[in-house]
């Protein structure tokens, strides 16, 4: 069983993905924004985290999203040597907005190991998931029209 960082401002999307990773075995931490999901990854630690692009704060675009906690993290938690990063797996849904064909791209290259756009689809996080965690580079699944 691996413990999973799940950051994701929208309630439903997270009891969404909570559900399909502890039917899969996994025990997921969930935090709505990235400064909750920094926070507690200073104090603890996981196998993997998920986490959103866009974060939504009184219906606007808050700063304190995916990319501002890839970055953060990737800069401040160095792993020792010999020892592996906590991989990062991006999602987000703003992929088919127009002006944000990027957001998944700009995350990846910021230190995310994968990406997947939502909707998700159950097999697909799954089987991402699964290969982040033995350690695998999955194939990031494109854009859904």
């Amino acid at each position: 069983m691996a413990r999973i960082l799940l950051m994701e401002d929208d309630i439903e999307t997270a009891f969404q993905i909570s559900g399909v990773l502890e039917r899969n075995g996994h025990d997921t931490v969930w935090r709505r924004n990235g400064t909750e999901a920094l926070d507690f990854l200073t104090e603890e630690t996981c196998d993997l985290l998920i986490t959103d692009i866009y974060v939504q704060q009184d219906g606007h675009i808050a700063s304190d999203g995916g990319h501002k906690l890839i970055g953060l993290y990737r800069t401040r938690h160095k792993p020792p040597r010999g020892q592996e990063a906590m991989p990062i797996l991006a999602i987000s849904g703003a992929v088919n907005y127009i002006g944000n064909p990027n957001a998944l791209n700009l995350a990846k290259s910021l230190g995310a190991n994968a990406v997947l756009p939502k909707p998700i689809r159950e097999k697909e996080l799954v089987d991402m998931v699964e290969a982040l965690l033995d350690g695998k580079t999955p194939i990031s699944v494109s854009a859904k029209n």
